[in-house]
């Protein structure tokens, strides 16, 4: 069941970005480490501060009350461990603890000790009474140690929290971690401990925008909490209250239920980013750190629910946990002052699976009820019983009534997609601005033949692929030439090739391949598309792979240098140049059938056998036959047309597809072919 938490905010300062934030547990203060090197104390209740140190030049990472010795601890960017008394304001330690940045300070519940993680990736243990001697040295994180916690059920271990995406648990008296938790897809930049009894769990948050939940027993992650669309900085159990606390860059603080780990309620105060949460126990107060300043918010109300019985039985909530206790167990003749507390024996009656928001005991005292948080409204308005009209009326198939009944925008979005009222969703969709809307509408107005009003959805969607499909469909080559910046703006490089492609824009097709670092992708298509780019990419694969696998590099074999290794080179070339005169040229659609009886085979196949023709009639290997019923024989071809033709050297044809002259590049020469108009009477056989 959700929760009924009211929220009220106690304190609100701007200040310089704040790195961490502390309660002090008996004074209405917060401690403030800022980025600027200072250190603040606010009084919440007068909303003022009330003591500030200048710790040093560089940021102040963390920092905490030490409150039985009336001690600040912080730890900063100069590497050095700071200890005042917020008293005397005196200067109590400084020292340098680690060898690059101090990211937190943990002080022991009950020992005389500090644990501080650094950036050089290592934890150390001070102990104050020894003058602040480092008794041990924690090793074993592979980057930044981000944050380290006291487990408050065990004070002899604690959790460590690294950007190289683990969690790990130590003992204080070994220097080796108990175990690691791989925790996440990127670094951790946060954890905490269950305070609670009856769960052996903590909670991590990171830079993949999820703060989980792991049970540290059986080493299992027990629930992923997602929602943040910036890296988790803060997250923490609250100790009075069901719930979980995370903050993010995002600038939100979200609140999940601890039970059934669903989200809440949604903290955004416009203070930019959240770095720091902290709470105390016994106490409902959390105070958030962020970017402009310090929050500090009150969760719930402080009066216990509770219930008392005629026979002196009292019964109260603590979390989900049920107590009780009878006054009358004390005896009559116990002398109570005003104000004193009792001293009487707690039973625990059990647990309930809801959130107490009252209790109340039977007349007869035999039994209790305990009313949670409600998920059933008491009261409606009009606009509820509406909607409530339009579904029925959809029930019942009477749709376009819905339609005109309903209220909500989401809703009647639906049903206007159902009847196909493409207009009533387009301004529906034009006043919500969403991109589902928009690609859901431009599907249908595509299904449906409405083409001018696809394209306009589907640029609101930013759905690329589906006007890429469009465009390419209906032939449109200027739309097809607009997607190619759009789709580079965006990112999209697939979409941005396939429209070059289309247009025939190889050589911008092959330097949108190179900047992607598809470098084997280009050297592939400059082969098969412009041969005459492929020295030019092969020496930028070579330098390319040179840094990976020199001899590799230097096997590849340039054509300009080997063009006997690549069959047909020369034709290749010859075809290039040729068919980059028609290239980009885009015939209408009502000239098809002029061209649909082209020759299916390719332009290198044709060239090769004109080459076999060439060298067939220079060595006089051709049979010729009569063309024509009256006998003429095909005259010999004179020996000017073969002038200067030597058979051992390359040579490549050039045919005019779209043409039915017929051209023989010999040598790099064009000449015509002789015989006028007794070739075409006596054509030469095929």
């Amino acid at each position: 069941m959700p929760l009924r938490l009211e929220i009220k905010r106690k304190l609100a300062q701007r200040s310089e970005r704040v790195k961490s934030v502390d309660l002090h547990p008996t004074e209405p203060w917060i401690l403030a480490s800022l980025y600027s090197g200072t250190l603040c104390i606010w009084d919440y209740q007068t909303q003022t501060m009330v003591k500030s140190f200048e710790v040093t030049e560089q940021p102040v990472r963390s920092a905490k009350f030490i409150a039985r010795k009336q001690w600040v601890v912080a730890g900063s960017d100069d590497m050095h461990i700071h200890v005042y008394n917020y008293n005397t304001m005196d200067k109590v330690k400084v020292f340098e603890a680690h060898t690059d940045y101090i990211r937190c300070v943990a002080v022991h519940p009950t020992l005389p000790y500090v644990l501080s993680s650094s950036d050089d990736m290592l934890i150390k243990l001070w102990d104050w009474e020894r003058g602040w001697l480092c008794t041990q040295i924690f090793e074993g994180h592979s980057h930044y140690v981000m944050q380290v916690t006291f487990n408050p059920k065990d004070t002899n271990t604690f959790a460590s929290a690294s950007l190289d995406r683990t969690i790990k648990i130590w003992n204080l008296g070994s220097p080796d971690p108990n175990f690691t938790l791989d925790a996440h897809l990127k670094g951790v930049n946060c954890v905490d401990y269950f305070t609670g009894g009856d769960k052996p769990y903590l909670i991590t948050g990171s830079d993949d925008h999820t703060a989980k939940v792991w049970d540290y027993q059986t080493k299992s992650c027990v629930q992923t909490l997602e929602g943040h669309t910036h890296n988790v900085s803060a997250v923490c159990f609250h100790p009075e209250l069901p719930i979980i606390i995370t903050g993010s860059e995002d600038g939100a603080v979200r609140i999940w239920h601890s039970t059934t780990y669903r989200l809440e309620n949604t903290l955004n105060y416009g203070f930019e980013r959240v770095w720091a949460v902290s709470y105390m126990r016994g106490s409902r107060r959390v105070v958030i750190g962020y970017d402009e300043g310090t929050i500090m918010v009150k969760l719930g109300r402080e009066v216990p629910v509770a219930s008392m019985d005629n026979s002196g039985k009292i019964i109260w909530s603590k979390h989900n946990e049920i107590q009780t206790v009878n006054i009358k167990s004390i005896g009559a003749d116990y002398d109570v002052a005003d104000g004193e507390r009792l001293p009487l024996a707690v039973k625990e009656l059990g647990t309930c699976d809801l959130y107490p928001q009252s209790l109340k005991h039977n007349p007869n005292g035999r039994f209790v009820v305990v009313c949670g948080d409600d998920e059933n409204a008491d009261f409606f308005d009009i606009m509820g019983f509406i909607c409530c009209v339009a579904h029925f009326l959809e029930s019942r198939g009477m749709i376009e009534d819905a339609l005109e009944v309903a209220t909500d925008a989401d809703y009647r979005f639906e049903l206007a997609i159902q009847l196909g009222k493409l207009e009533i969703a387009k301004e529906i969709a034009t006043e919500a601005q969403s991109e589902s809307k928009w690609k859901q509408l431009g599907e249908l107005a595509m299904s449906t033949g409405k083409l001018g009003m696809a394209e306009e959805c589907l640029k609101q969607a930013n759905d690329l692929s589906g006007l890429l499909l469009l465009y390419s469909s209906l032939g449109n080559a200027e739309g097809i030439c607009e997607l190619v910046s759009l789709a580079k703006e965006n990112g999209k490089n697939n979409v941005a090739f396939l429209c070059l492609f289309m247009l025939g824009k190889l050589e911008d097709c092959l330097q949108l391949l190179i900047e992607s670092n598809r470098i084997p992708e280009a050297a592939l298509m400059a082969r098969s598309y412009l041969p005459s780019k492929v020295s030019e990419i092969v020496a930028l694969w070579r330098k390319d792979l040179n840094k990976i696998n020199q001899k590799a590099a230097e096997s590849f074999a340039d054509p300009e240098e080997y063009p006997n290794m690549f069959e047909d080179w020369q034709v290749a070339l010859a075809v290039e140049a040729k068919a980059a005169e028609t290239r980009g040229k885009f015939p209408p659609a009502a000239e098809y059938m002029q061209h649909a009886d082209r020759s299916i085979a390719s332009l290198v196949e044709i060239f090769r056998n004109m080459q076999i023709e060439d060298e067939h009639l220079e060595n006089g290997g051709l049979d010729y036959e009569d063309g024509e019923p009256n006998g003429d024989s095909l005259q010999e071809p004179d020996d000017t047309q073969l002038e200067g033709h030597d058979g051992s050297q390359e040579e490549a044809g050039v045919v005019d597809a779209d043409s039915t002259d017929s051209a023989v590049l010999v040598n790099g020469n064009e000449v015509e072919e002789d015989g006028g108009s007794s070739n075409e009477e006596n054509p030469l056989p095929n």
